[in-house]
């Protein structure tokens, strides 16, 4: 009998790999109080945070903006579950050609034609959805990277994402793909500036009428630590753990896929 090897397909190897990595990541995280949970697929990983929010019965639930949530398909399954019954807030709701839902009215598959002040009276309502996040029953965000020592780790501009992953709602899922595994925090750093970054920028840019165009990481592919205005890379979260009394708080939910950017 023939067995034929079968070179073109990688996923029990993969499979593998990210078992052993769990079972050290899971260590690692768990003593610093940040729960560990692995899934193989993005269905089980949105399956869970349902069963997470029906089971705590968290009546205000938050997002923010997240390539990774879009590929599970966590916006569309919380909310096809909870829209009636709970607070859903999400502040990056967009439009079909990708403008936030505050820009509506705005021709389809065209830049912003705003006078300067209504473009910021608009953006202000953006930004206080961001501050709802802030207070909710349970923040659900994507990360940049994670250490296989126990580290989670994010860059924003605006901050709302690492200033609600630190502190404000009662509870933080975090939701990323095995490619965001990195060795150290210095590794996970240079992920972030190298690759995740300009992926963003360059997603913004022609996805969401952004205009990253000149960054230096955008135009050569690599961080130039630049100060730029439009940089996003202002603030740098590394979250280390949780104390104590706050054990239940944030929980990591990790797929055996890539995801997100």
């Amino acid at each position: 009998m023939d067995y034929p090897i079968d070179e073109t397909d990688l996923s029990n190897e993969y499979a593998l790999h990210f078992e052993h990595q769990c079972e050290l990541m899971k260590n690692n995280f768990e003593r610093r109080r940040i729960n560990f949970h692995p899934f193989q697929t993005r269905a089980e990983a949105a399956a869970y945070i349902n069963c997470f929010i029906k089971e705590r019965n968290l009546a205000d639930i938050a997002f923010s903006d997240s390539v990774t949530l879009h590929e599970c398909g966590i916006y569309k399954a919380v909310e096809s579950e909870f829209e009636k019954t709970r607070n859903i807030i999400n502040p990056f709701k967009r439009t079909a050609d990708g403008k936030y839902i505050v820009f509506a009215d705005q021709p389809l598959g065209e830049k912003l034609n705003l006078p300067r002040d209504e473009y910021y009276k608009r953006m202000a309502a953006v930004v206080e959805g961001m501050r709802k996040t802030l207070i909710s029953d349970v923040l659900i965000i994507g990360a940049n990277a994670i250490t296989l020592s126990g580290e989670i780790v994010s860059i924003d501009g605006s901050g709302n994402r690492v200033a609600g992953m630190m502190f404000g709602p009662r509870h933080v899922i975090v939701v990323v793909g095995r490619n965001k595994i990195c060795l150290n925090l210095e590794a996970a750093l240079q992920r972030i500036r190298n690759v995740a970054a300009p992926l963003n920028y360059i997603r913004h840019n022609m996805k969401h009428h952004n205009r990253y165009h000149e960054l230096p990481c955008v135009m050569k592919g690599k961080c130039f630590d630049c100060s730029s205005p439009r940089s996003a890379c202002k603030k740098i979260a590394i979250m280390r753990g949780e104390v104590e009394f706050n054990a239940d708080r944030t929980h990591l939910v990790i797929v055996n896929e890539d995801l997100g950017l």
